[in-house]
């Protein structure tokens, strides 16, 4: 019986090999040989010494060949166990890991993944023209610990990038729902590996998108706390310990601005009857583009002006900013406008608890310290305040482009004119609605009175 066989296909020879085992012919090889008797001399040689490297393949002898033509006939003679087969697939894989590259560590992905200044994801976003934050990065860079702590240091030390499957997703997602924390943040924690599995399907770094199907938490938000407008008023009228959180908070409850916003104020943005907002502020990122990334104008009444302009003034490191904190060109600290809101709250609402309740100042500061908690009242409630308020004195489309609240329903070509015409309807609403709330803390000029 022949040993091989050799063959023209197109303008090369192939050679196949006898298997007495099987009694067959393995697959052809190329000789990469044009000439029939090169081919031959080819053949001979891998008879004798082995196949060499050819076209980058590795060696191969042909009892090299003839042992995988074996195996082959040997899975499919029928003549093994299912635990055999099994085994055999198992090794085949561990052998396979040594010879393929290997996939990268899961957890060192999403640590690298989430990094602003090495992730590959981010760079494309932002080539592409997309906003990426980069304390958002640092958020999301934060959630990996939940995938560690899920796995457990072995495992999440050898858990390779293509080991996360479906199931193991929808496993972490009910482990995760017993950690005690909000379904937003359980959400969030499971995204940081989600988007970026979904990111490796695409370009191929895993074989499919473990991710396709996944459902997320029901989101159980705790609605804000909004202050009465005659809480509002007295809040302002109580001493404030920082002069600097009674004007950003002025400012935010007759603005409508995000804490961001208002810590990015300089001089620059306060015109005779509006504030310019194409700034935020914060720790990580410093003074950068708003939330929406859209610049937008918001009427502020005269007096608020006047206080701004007054606070600028104090402002020991002349940086520009309104609202200055203790190093140069940095603002005041976002918690302080909280913490000095609470203080405000405290002191306006003790006496009324004290009466209602009977009970001593030092036991009705408590409660009151307590209710302000329990209500989640937040300098961010403000916001709310404001758009609650001013909603009900003109339309939506107004209230949309002075909070800058980004919407489909908001078209983007809205003519210069129209902008304008929106911006009087606000600014002659703020000075109606806020009149009767803070009439006794600002003062009104007389035409906006009516």
């Amino acid at each position: 019986m022949r040993r091989f066989s050799l063959y023209l296909r197109g303008k090369i020879y192939y050679a196949k090999f006898f298997d007495p085992k099987t009694k067959k012919f393995t697959s052809g090889l190329s000789t990469g040989e044009t000439r029939k008797n090169e081919a031959l001399a080819a053949v001979y040689s891998w008879e004798k010494h082995g196949r060499e490297i050819v076209r980058g393949r590795p060696a191969t002898t042909p009892e090299g060949l003839l042992t995988y033509s074996q195996i082959i006939g040997a899975l499919e003679a029928g003549n093994l166990t299912a635990q055999q087969m099994r085994n055999i697939a198992t090794k085949a894989g561990e052998i396979l890991e040594t010879m393929e590259p290997t996939s990268p560590g899961f957890i060192e992905f999403l640590k690298e993944f989430w990094d602003f200044e090495n992730s590959p994801y981010i760079r494309e976003r932002l080539s592409y023209g997309h906003k990426f934050g980069e304390g958002w990065s640092k958020t999301m860079g934060a959630r990996v610990k939940y995938w560690e702590d899920f796995l457990g240091p072995e495992a999440a030390a050898r858990t390779r990038l293509k080991d996360i499957t479906a199931d193991k997703i929808r496993e972490f997602q009910q482990w995760v729902s017993g950690q005690g924390i909000a379904p937003r943040t359980q959400n969030g924690a499971t995204d940081c590996a989600a988007v970026a599995l979904k990111w490796a399907a695409e370009r191929e770094k895993i074989p499919a998108d473990p991710t396709k199907g996944l459902r997320k938490f029901a989101p159980n938000y705790k609605r804000r706390g909004i202050l009465d407008p005659a809480e509002a008023r007295g809040i302002f009228l109580v001493p404030w310990r920082d002069e600097r959180a009674r004007v950003a908070n002025l400012l935010a409850a007759t603005t409508g601005l995000r804490a961001g916003e208002i810590l990015a104020l300089k001089l620059e943005n306060v015109g005779l009857d509006r504030i310019s907002v194409n700034f935020s502020w914060n720790t990580i990122e410093k003074r950068k583009s708003t939330k929406t990334g859209e610049c937008r104008e918001v009427p502020i009444l005269e007096s608020v002006r006047a206080e701004l302009l007054a606070l600028a003034k104090k402002n020991p490191h002349k940086d520009g900013y309104i609202f200055y904190g203790v190093k140069p060109d940095e603002p005041a600290n976002k918690e302080s406008l909280l913490k000095n809101l609470r203080t405000a709250f405290i002191e306006f609402t003790w006496p009324r608890i004290a009466k209602e309740q009977d009970q001593e100042e030092l036991k009705a500061r408590e409660l009151a310290r307590e209710e302000f908690t329990a209500r989640a009242l937040a300098f961010h409630g403000w916001r709310h305040f404001y758009v609650s308020n001013i909603a009900s004195a003109t339309d939506q489309r107004t209230v949309q482009q002075i909070a800058g609240h980004k919407s489909a329903a908001m078209s983007e070509h809205y003519a210069n004119h129209a902008l304008e015409t929106n911006f009087q309807k606000a600014s002659r609403a703020v000075s109606e609605v806020f009149e009767g709330t803070f009439g006794e803390v600002v003062d009104f000029p007389k035409e906006a009175r009516g």
